[in-house]
């Protein structure tokens, strides 16, 4: 793989954006994608395209157009090998990651370096353009899983300042026959006060497919107030992947309120995606990604640029009572394209007109409390076998809560066949909590606003909001609960679990979030903090360990647990086998109940000599190189995990 190759041309249908002459794709097989420019990807946007590589590694990878190396990196994890390409001709430059290796002087320059710091990773060197000079064609690497797997090529595009922009907009775009799905759409109030389909809460509507691009939705619901909407997208490759799209369009009675158009955003603003996509919408399984049908008025990003704050924001006092006509379009960067029709009835409500006692709620059970960004909404389910009293229901009408201080506030209420919902205002009075009569209504939590807070809670523990970490104020709460329903798979629970709500908004900056473990006498190092699951279903969170108190930030409320990780890793003799880097190897499989494997730590002997380890995270896998011969081997492994418990194992091969 010495010196640069020159590979036949991979012509496309499709022209580029700088001439008639057809692109040249990075790889020379048949380019299918699984995964798209700027979907999310947790708290952020997927910065290029991965191009499937039939499950495989070792395709040569070319440089797309004249142009220079101009970084190189090798890391554990993220990228892996990366190349980074800048092509003057293009204006542009390219990345690409998660390489098995690169190829020419580059790989000479490579390995030498590697050899000389004695690790198989660590590099992350800039060069000159008279370094490294490429020629369109060359072959620059090969295509591997390094960083993070399984197999395929990170193909990313970047403006000269570094700022992603999507490979389509230089003729990049795959043959794609296959349509996008709408999966469902989704109203949210966005008022104090919006009524939708007889509740204060959000609604979900299943979009009814009626052909390959067309659908309707399910139902024409009734709203009162100001909502905004949201449809969950997804594309796919036919064979599993699924991805999102190019442009998406939100249409009232003919006029488009807002477009996104997803080819280029800036990396300070990575942290935004949560305001162009519902975070906790899209983490749920098969709901697609949910794209919010709105802005934000503090979004910055390229994707809406030129639609103010709160387009998209639909606003029924705004138009007469009646119905309301809105379509979704949706494009994949295939140009299929999608739609969905739907209406929504315009209605007014009065809750100033009718009194509802607080005598009603004799009917009704506890209540739960859920917030948006303008509202807490308590919610009551109606006792089995009491029987309304209002007469024809709903009934919209004004019950009134008292404060902590006494005083007394008529809010709005809607009494159902089923529950009782009363919404309170965004408002700091409501942090000490609220009552009807004698019953409670809210909890006392604490209102955090733009400027921060520190809050507390009274078994130790402490969540530190700065400031700016919200836009909007929100009702903090954080305490602990029982543990006994926490499956800690037989690591000892060291702390009750403790809950920080809201669960359901994302803050705009991380909160840090401070653990004490009173009254333990062991060693802190093996303390972890973990995430637990709505059915107690525990996983590692991560921790900083700092003056005897146990921190992490998050963007999220949630549940979390400290345990203690006295279970050392299991170490498994699995086969002989073969890695890239290391050549023929001894194959080890690795897992632990707790912090994790420090797969940076292990080490091996053969016959009492030290022995080249590689490892792979994503496989869970330990390689031990192999020496020439077919004499048995004394192979010793040592791993250890993130807690220092060590397990040791020996074979005979």
């Amino acid at each position: 793989m010495k010196g640069l190759v020159l590979l036949s041309l991979f012509l496309f249908c499709f022209v580029s954006a700088f001439g008639a002459e057809p692109v040249l794709w990075p790889i020379d097989i048949e380019i299918s994608q699984s995964s798209s420019f700027a979907e999310m990807r947790g708290m952020r946007h997927h910065a290029g395209i991965d191009l499937r590589t039939k499950q495989r590694n070792g395709f040569p990878v070319v440089a797309i157009e004249d142009g220079y190396i101009s970084r190189v990196g090798v890391s554990f994890r993220s990228y892996g090998k990366v190349i980074y390409i800048d092509h003057p001709k293009l204006n542009a430059k390219v990345v690409y990651g998660h390489l098995q290796d690169f190829n020419g002087k580059l790989k000479e320059y490579v390995d030498k370096k590697l050899a000389k710091i004695g690790k198989p990773f660590g590099i992350n060197d800039y060069f000159k353009p008279n370094r490294f000079p490429v020629k369109k064609g060359d072959v620059v690497g090969f295509t591997g899983e390094t960083g993070s797997g399984p197999s395929h090529l990170h193909f990313e595009m970047r403006t000269m300042n570094d700022e992603p922009v999507a490979p389509a907009l230089f003729g990049y775009r795959p043959a794609d026959s296959i349509f996008p799905v709408f999966h469902n759409l989704y109203i949210e109030p966005m008022a104090y006060g919006t009524v939708i389909e007889n509740s204060f809460l959000p609604f979900q509507m299943k979009c009814i497919k009626k052909s390959a691009g067309y659908y309707t939705l399910a139902k024409v619901p009734t709203i009162f107030g100001r909502v905004g909407f949201q449809t969950g997208i997804s594309d796919s490759n036919g064979v599993g992947n699924k991805f999102g799209i190019e442009k998406v369009s939100f249409i009232v009675n003919g006029k488009i309120l807002i477009e996104r158009l997803f080819h280029k955003y800036s990396y300070s603003e990575d942290r935004q995606a949560p305001w162009v996509f519902d975070y906790f919408k899209t983490s749920i399984r098969s709901t697609g990604y949910v794209y919010n049908l709105f802005k934000w008025p503090f979004e910055t990003l390229d994707f809406a640029k030129s639609y103010e704050g709160y387009s998209g924001f639909l606003n029924t006092l705004e138009y007469p009572a009646g119905k309301l006509n809105f379509a979704v379009k949706a494009y994949d960067y295939g140009n299929n394209h999608i739609k969905a029709d739907g209406a929504i009835t315009c209605t007014d409500i009065s809750f100033k007109d009718k009194t509802i006692p607080g005598e009603v709620l004799a009917d009704y059970g506890d209540f739960s409390v859920t917030q948006n960004h303008f509202s807490l909404i308590a919610v009551a389910k109606r006792k089995p076998g009491a029987k309304p009293k209002q007469g024809n229901l709903p009934v919209f009408g004004m019950i009134e809560c008292r404060d902590s201080g006494g005083t007394l506030f008529a809010m709005p209420c809607i009494l159902r066949e089923d529950a009782i919902e009363i919404a309170f205002d965004n408002h700091a009075r409501w942090q000490y909590g609220a009552r009807v009569k004698n019953v409670k209504i809210l909890e006392e939590t604490v209102f955090v606003d733009y400027n921060g807070k520190l809050v507390r809670s009274e078994e130790g523990g402490e969540v530190q909001f700065n400031i700016r970490s919200l836009h909007f104020g929100a009702f903090v709460s954080f305490g602990s609960a029982d543990n006994k329903c926490v499956n800690s798979r037989g690591l000892p629970k060291i702390t009750p679990v403790w809950v920080l709500k809201p669960g359901n908004i994302v803050f705009d900056a991380e909160a840090r979030v401070r653990l004490a473990f009173a009254n333990y006498a062991g060693n802190p190092e093996k303390l972890g903090v973990y995430c637990v699951s709505d059915n107690g279903n525990v996983s590692y969170n991560g921790e900083t360990l700092e003056y005897g108190i146990l921190s992490f930030v998050t963007r999220t409320g949630g549940k979390y647990i400290v345990l203690e990780d006295n279970a050392a890793p299991e170490v498994k003799y699995s086969r002989v086998g073969f890695n890239y880097d290391i050549g023929n190897c001894f194959i080890f499989t690795v897992s632990d109940l707790g912090k994790g494997v420090d797969y940076l730590g292990m080490s091996a002997t053969i016959n009492g000599k030290r022995a080249v380890v590689y490892s792979d995270p994503d496989r869970r896998e330990v390689y031990v190189k192999k020496p020439a011969g077919n004499k048995v081997c004394d192979i010793k492994v040592k791993v250890n995990d993130r807690a220092g418990n060590v397990t040791s194992v020996s074979v005979k091969k």
